[in-house]
């Protein structure tokens, strides 16, 4: 019994996968990615961003927590994101890496290279292209050391913060990929994805975004397309390995 015990404990997983999401609701109204059109398909490309998140986290061999708005502490982005942190390593996991559900060229690949970097006990940074992270990892003892309050958050500052602060020394970086959190952003985002599904998805989106070129019929019967390619999958719950 006791030999098991100790195997369990080795075989125990040090590292989570966090996905920080917002309210489907709120977000959408805040990311109008798709601003001539309605905010209900708007909402649901930010659902279908989530799911393919979620489902490129479970592709790996790690825990993989879901952290929604509602359990979320705190009146500022600091605040609920140092909170979700904070739930993770509370749950009993000496490594945490940090997701939005903002970049859609993340593999598994990615979190299986932050998590062995974390393993080694480096923090992890994932810039993107307006000096913001898609990715943030970090080791028990260097979330504990830090200020969330301190950083601003959700600038084209917040990357070159937490390095200084975290330490260059100590911290690895990714490759940098691009965000999708509104409209300008999807140039960028194309570039980066130049096949696959993904990309004829957001090739599509940019159609979708200029309505003149196309009838009020012709965009309705882009608009129910759009929906039936999108996977409604519902989010699993808190906590969700």
């Amino acid at each position: 019994m006791e030999q098991l015990k100790y195997l369990a404990t080795e075989l125990r997983p040090t590292t989570a996968i966090v996905l920080f999401a917002d309210n489907s609701l709120a977000e959408a109204r805040s990311k109008r990615i798709l601003p001539e059109l309605n905010l209900d398909l708007n909402r649901q490309l930010l659902r279908y961003m989530t799911s393919s998140t979620l489902e490129k986290a479970h592709q790996t061999s790690l825990p993989v927590l879901l952290i929604n708005r509602a359990q979320q502490k705190g009146n500022s982005f600091g605040s609920r994101i140092g909170s979700a942190f904070k739930q993770a390593f509370e749950a009993g996991y000496d490594n945490v890496l940090m997701v939005g559900n903002d970049c859609l060229d993340l593999s598994s690949d990615d979190f299986t290279q932050a998590a062995e970097l974390l393993n080694s006990g480096k923090c992890v940074l994932g810039p993107d292209q307006r000096g913001g992270t898609w990715l943030i990892g970090l080791t028990k003892h260097s979330f504990e050391q830090l200020d969330f309050a301190q950083f601003n958050w959700q600038t084209a500052r917040i990357f070159n913060e937490l390095n200084a602060t975290l330490g260059q020394e100590n911290t690895e970086e990714l490759l940098e990929k691009s965000g999708l959190n509104a409209r300008h952003d999807l140039k960028s985002v194309i570039d980066q994805l130049k096949q696959g599904v993904i990309s004829q998805l957001i090739s599509f989106i940019v159609r979708l975004c200029r309505p003149t070129e196309y009838t009020s019929q012709d965009i309705e019967i882009r608009r129910i397309t759009f929906v039936r390619h999108l996977q409604m999958r519902a989010p699993p719950s808190a906590f969700a390995a």
